[in-house]
C-alpha cells in the first residue's frame, strides 16, 4: 500500500508536469478548460516505444528496467483529479468522453447541444500509463490530444527525477524521441 501510494504520487507529479508544459505541437492549444479522459490510453506496442525513444548510454540500465515495467504492466488505469496544474480541467468518465466527442465530424443537423461543462474545450487529452525503472528515477508515458476522428497529436515523453522533482528530459546529444505527429 505505501509503495503503491508513492508510485501514484510520482505518476501524478509526472502528469502535472506534462499538462503544465505540454509538448510543443500541443502548446498552441489555447483552451480555458482541459478535458482529460479518465482512463489511461490503451496499451501501446513496445516496438513503437523502442523506435521512438533512444537515450544516451548512461541511461541504458535504467531504460532496460523501464522496458521490463512496460512489458509487465500494460493494464489500463483510472486517472483521478490529482493533477496540480494552473488550468481548470475535468477528468471525464467514459460516458462523458462519448458525450464530449459526439459532435465531432457530424453534420450540423445531427449535432446535439453541448454540455455547458465542456465549454472552452475543443480537445480531449489521453494520458498514457507511466512506466518506471526500478528506483523510479526514470519514467516514460504517452500523451495524445484528439480534436476529431482524423485530427490529433500524440507522442512519448521521458522524465527524469532530480532530487524530489520530475523533469521532462530535453533532447540532447544521444537522445531521440518521436511524437507530435498530426494525423
Amino acid at each position: 500500500p505505501a509503495a503503491e501510494a508513492a508510485r501514484l504520487d510520482d505518476v501524478y507529479s509526472i502528469y502535472s508536469v506534462l499538462m503544465t508544459d505540454p509538448p510543443s505541437a500541443i502548446r498552441g492549444i489555447n483552451e480555458s478548460r482541459l478535458m482529460i479522459a479518465g482512463k489511461t490510453a490503451g496499451p501501446r506496442l513496445l516496438s513503437d516505444l523502442q523506435k521512438c525513444v533512444v537515450l544516451p548510454a548512461e541511461y541504458q540500465s535504467s531504460w532496460s528496467e523501464l522496458l521490463t515495467d512496460f512489458n509487465r504492466n500494460g493494464n489500463v488505469e483510472t486517472i483521478e483529479s490529482r493533477l496540480k496544474i494552473p488550468k481548470d480541467y475535468l477528468v471525464l468518465t467514459p460516458e462523458e468522453v462519448a458525450d464530449f466527442t459526439f459532435n465531432w465530424d457530424r453534420l450540423p443537423e445531427f449535432k446535439k447541444p453541448l454540455n455547458p461543462k465542456f465549454e472552452g474545450a475543443r480537445h480531449l487529452f489521453y494520458l498514457g500509463k507511466v512506466y518506471f525503472n526500478r528506483e523510479r528515477t526514470l519514467a516514460v508515458t504517452s500523451i495524445s490530444a484528439a480534436c476529431g476522428s482524423l485530427c490529433g497529436r500524440s507522442g512519448w515523453r521521458v522524465f527524469e527525477k532530480k532530487g524530489m522533482v520530475w523533469e521532462l528530459m530535453t533532447r540532447r546529444a544521444g537522445t531521440t524521441a518521436c511524437g507530435d505527429f498530426i494525423a
